[in-house]
Parts: C-alpha cells; sequence; structure tokens
C-alpha cells in the first residue's frame, strides 16, 4: 500500500528520464524521512487515502531531496498512491502543476492539497 523508497526514487527517474534534469540526492535521509512520515501518519493518526497521497505530495515537494524534479516525483507520487485505490483525479496537468506550484511556494499546504484532492476525485 505505502510508497517504498526505492519505489520513490523509480518514479523520479522516470520524471528526469521523460522531462529532463539532474538525477541523485541533495539529501537522501529527507527523501527516506519523507517515506517513514507517511507511514507513520497511517498508524497514528486517522487519515484517509487523500490525506495520506497529500503527505507523498507535499513532503516530497518541500523536503527538496532530490537534486531536481522535487515537485515532479511528489506529483508522480501523489497520483500513483490514489492510483492503487483505484482513484483518478478530474485535473487536467495544468491544474495539478499549479497546485504543486503552490505547494513549492508555500501558498497551499498540506491539509489544503489533501481538500483539493478530494474536490478532484473522479466519481464512482
Amino acid at each position: 500500500m505505502f510508497l517504498s523508497f526505492e519505489q520513490v526514487c523509480i518514479l523520479h527517474q522516470l520524471e528526469i528520464d521523460k522531462h529532463g534534469g539532474a538525477s541523485g540526492f541533495i539529501n537522501e535521509s529527507a527523501v527516506i524521512a519523507v517515506v517513514h512520515a507517511v507511514e507513520m501518519k497511517a498508524f497514528y493518526a486517522s487519515c484517509s487515502v487523500f490525506e495520506l497521497a497529500a503527505a507523498y505530495g507535499y513532503k516530497l515537494t518541500q523536503c527538496h531531496g532530490f537534486r531536481d524534479g522535487n515537485k515532479r516525483v511528489g506529483a508522480s507520487a501523489m497520483l500513483v498512491f490514489l492510483m492503487q485505490f483505484g482513484i483518478d483525479l478530474t485535473a487536467s496537468n495544468d491544474e495539478l502543476v499549479a497546485v504543486i506550484m503552490g505547494v513549492a511556494q508555500g501558498q497551499v499546504s498540506e491539509a489544503e492539497l489533501a481538500r483539493w484532492l478530494v474536490a478532484k476525485a473522479k466519481p464512482d
């Protein structure tokens, strides 16, 4: 259910391969900490899948663990996590970019990102 450190690294490399940028870490420990933080959030708090997905998106975007592509890997991890539960979003690519840029610029909180995901979830 949770994304492993290795899976996050694969998502990062896929984004770098597709869109360009520098591979590697600035702070590998920060990425590991994000993976563990999301798991701990689930175990110690009553969280929805949207809140957990937002935690991946927010924390990976904010931690600057990778040399490049932090926003992309944050968005990708968030979407992949939701897909595991059969959840797709109605948001356009432009809307996704805008909300992740808001996270990166400190204008969108983790809670706001979770609410955005709920609002953009495709109805069953």
